[in-house]
């Protein structure tokens, strides 16, 4: 989504500064940079997006806050797939839109244009129907689609056997709703070593951590098992460990995931 705005700026003649949330929760030199673009004035119109506001945590929310109250001749847009984990400064200041799920035709059209960028000439052997399945397991999520290709991508670099369906379906077969369901009933009994073996069975099959944060995510967002202030605990949680694991995903991180969960679990 922020792409299509970032292009769309840009065709109207509009000065824009596209930021990676998970870099600016990284590097105070991304404020800088934002910084600078707002108080530029040799530019008329300008445009500061920010993609995945919701995983960004409370210390930099809060600059970004301030630095709409700052630069008022700046226009900042923002995604968020939640609100509920936004800043409340944040939330009382915006125009917040909603913005449907992709359609089945235009999942599948996006997962086409993967398979055949990543995959090239093995994606011949994937049917229609392994993709519309592809598209279900992954509740039209894009992030959970690019996961499912990068891992085919490296089964297709490493196996001299092409990508076909029935690739797909041992590499995406894992009922990742019955592992998180069971994951949050043994953190919430305090149970750590069933906890930790869980996720180790996952990533077993495959998954990788940031895999399983974004399968808790999406598990919380889409079953009423706990309750709104647990979600936005977990949530806060979730965010900033993928933060972490985005430079350096560590199995030992894990460990740290669960005990910081059965925390917030334990205080209702």
């Amino acid at each position: 989504m922020c792409s299509i705005i970032y292009r769309m700026a840009l065709a109207e003649g509009i000065h824009t500064y596209l930021v990676d949330i998970n870099t600016l929760t990284l590097s105070n030199s991304v404020f800088d940079g934002i910084i600078a673009h707002a108080k530029s004035a040799s530019v008329k119109y300008k445009l500061v997006i920010l993609d995945n506001l919701d995983v960004c945590d409370n210390d930099s929310q809060n600059n970004i806050s301030r630095f709409i109250d700052t630069f008022e001749k700046t226009i900042f847009i923002s995604t968020a797939t939640i609100c509920y984990n936004m800043d409340e400064s944040l939330r009382t200041k915006s125009n917040i839109a909603s913005v449907p799920n992709y359609t089945m035709v235009e999942s599948r059209e996006i997962l086409d244009g993967m398979i055949g960028t990543m995959l090239g000439r093995k994606h011949n052997n994937i049917s229609s129907v392994a993709m519309d399945n592809i598209i279900e397991k992954c509740d039209h999520n894009m992030r959970a689609m690019i996961n499912y290709m990068e891992t085919l991508y490296l089964y297709g670099m490493t196996s001299d056997r092409p990508v076909d369906d029935a690739t797909i379906n041992v590499i995406t077969d894992v009922n990742m709703d019955d592992s998180i369901g069971d994951l949050l009933t043994c953190m919430r009994g305090d149970m750590f070593s069933e906890s930790v073996d869980i996720i180790g069975g996952m990533t077993m099959r495959g998954k990788s951590n940031i895999d399983i944060l974004f399968a808790i995510f999406g598990y919380i967002v889409k079953h009423p098992v706990l309750s709104d202030v647990e979600n936005t605990r977990l949530t806060r949680i979730i965010g900033k460990y993928i933060v972490v694991l985005n430079s350096c995903d560590d199995s030992l991180y894990m460990n740290f995931i669960v005990n910081d969960m059965m925390k917030v679990l334990s205080l209702e």
